[in-house]
């Protein structure tokens, strides 16, 4: 299994994620992170930290602290995700150099795997019970599976009907089976989503965009 490049120690998270944004503001031109991207992780630093720094002390540490403190790594995390994968690692701008100055690992040579070439064609089904089936097919061969060289793809959303841009998706996850049931919580029940997918190959690299799809979650 591969190592998460976010560390599990509060402490190490607290350092690696001040790092992540700061480094995010000084490269935002050389990746084209949407300014609300930014906003977003600077508020999301600053509920951490309010939520962090009352459970360091052990006199005063409450189970409601830590319960608020792992509550505010976790909307953080998803949105240090979404920056890392949805900006950075994927770019052609990314250089090794520059993962070490964000702090991420440096992925091993494999230079005979080509970048995706081609878009991955969507289809999103509410099957009910607050589930979805994802299928991705080729293009242009219009099958099933992936395409040579792709090893999975990423899916991305955005809240209500197309189009997606830049700064309205979201990073939903990485996938391998090209037919996917994912489960939601009950409480995701009317909520209307719009999925957009590309191919993903073992180096990191992403391919074109797929058409966008909404579904409603029922």
């Amino acid at each position: 299994m591969t190592r998460d490049y976010i560390p599990s120690k509060d402490q190490d998270w607290d350092n690696w994620v001040y790092n992540l944004i700061d480094k995010a503001q000084q490269y935002k031109s050389t990746f084209n992170i949407p300014e609300k991207v930014l906003t977003d992780l600077v508020a999301g630093r600053f509920a951490w930290s309010t939520a962090y720094l009352p459970t360091l002390d052990p006199a005063t540490r409450t189970p409601k602290l830590v319960q608020a403190k792992v509550a505010a790594r976790k909307a953080l995390e998803v949105l240090a995700r979404n920056l890392v994968q949805g900006y950075l690692v994927h770019s052609q701008e990314m250089t090794d150099e520059i993962r070490v100055d964000f702090d991420l690992r440096i992925p091993r040579s494999q230079s005979t795997i080509p970048r995706p070439g081609t878009a991955p064609s969507l289809a999103v089904h509410s099957i009910g019970h607050y589930e979805i089936e994802v299928i991705l097919s080729s293009e242009p061969e219009g099958r099933h599976g992936k395409p040579e060289g792709v090893s999975g793809y990423q899916l991305w959303t955005k809240d209500g009907d197309p189009p997606v841009h830049p700064e309205n998706r979201k990073f939903f996850g990485n996938y391998s089976n090209t037919r996917q049931v994912i489960s939601f919580d009950s409480d995701a029940a009317g909520l209307s989503l719009t999925f957009v997918a590309r191919w993903l190959n073992a180096k990191g690299q992403t391919g074109p965009w797929s058409n966008p799809v909404t579904v409603s979650i029922s």
